[in-house]
């Protein structure tokens, strides 16, 4: 069996969603997914801190003997530890990111902050993808987030071609077109409705 067989094995086994894994683990819940499609290489310390939550742990060391790393389709024969009895999940502070985009961040994505800037269920930041956006969007802003909404399919573009050597989180389009004022009655229901679905999709919150 593979490493990334093995975490989702034994996530499914304990019942756990992926946010809940990562979490408990201490890890992001980008690392999570990644080592779970069998991403080429991961951090071993991280890929431990995800195996400690069932009782187990990996012991592979590089030629440089420092930056760890870990093919994360190698067998789990390199396992070591008892497996037979995993840690029962446990509560975290810890929460997911999201970051919400638009054009200029004064409407839309500016009203979702101030919606849900006091939800306790998650972090959110908004920005604007213009040069003229009263707070763009920046490199610092997508390491942050552990998913993106955005407002339009254009944007989606837009963000793409800004930063295309990035790995960026998973980027959602929420379809909202820009008719509307900053905190119109209608475009805050069509805002707690479209991000509170995303939030149960991406992390069944």
């Amino acid at each position: 069996m593979k490493i990334a067989d093995f975490v989702k094995a034994k996530r499914a086994a304990m019942a756990l969603t992926q946010p809940q894994l990562a979490l408990q683990a201490g890890v992001g819940l980008r690392f999570l997914r990644e080592l779970e499609r069998g991403k080429p290489s991961v951090q071993l310390d991280k890929v431990n801190q995800v195996l400690q939550v069932f009782g187990v742990e990996v012991g592979v060391v590089t030629a440089a003997g420092s930056n760890q790393v870990l093919p994360a389709d190698e067998s789990v024969a390199i396992l070591k530890g008892p497996i037979a009895k995993a840690k029962s999940p446990q509560k975290t502070t810890q929460r997911p990111n999201v970051l919400v985009l638009c054009g200029r961040n004064k409407k839309r994505s500016r009203t979702a902050e101030t919606v849900f800037k006091n939800d306790t269920r998650f972090g959110i930041r908004s920005a604007g993808l213009s040069a003229k956006s009263d707070r763009k969007v920046t490199e610092n802003d997508l390491r942050w987030a552990d998913l993106v909404l955005i407002m339009e399919h254009k944007q989606r573009i837009k963000l793409l071609s800004q930063f295309p050597g990035l790995e960026l989180p998973p980027v959602e389009v929420l379809q909202i077109a820009d008719e509307y004022t900053y905190m119109e009655p209608a475009l805050v229901d069509i805002l707690t409705e479209k991000i509170n679905g995303q939030l149960k999709i991406q992390f069944e919150l």
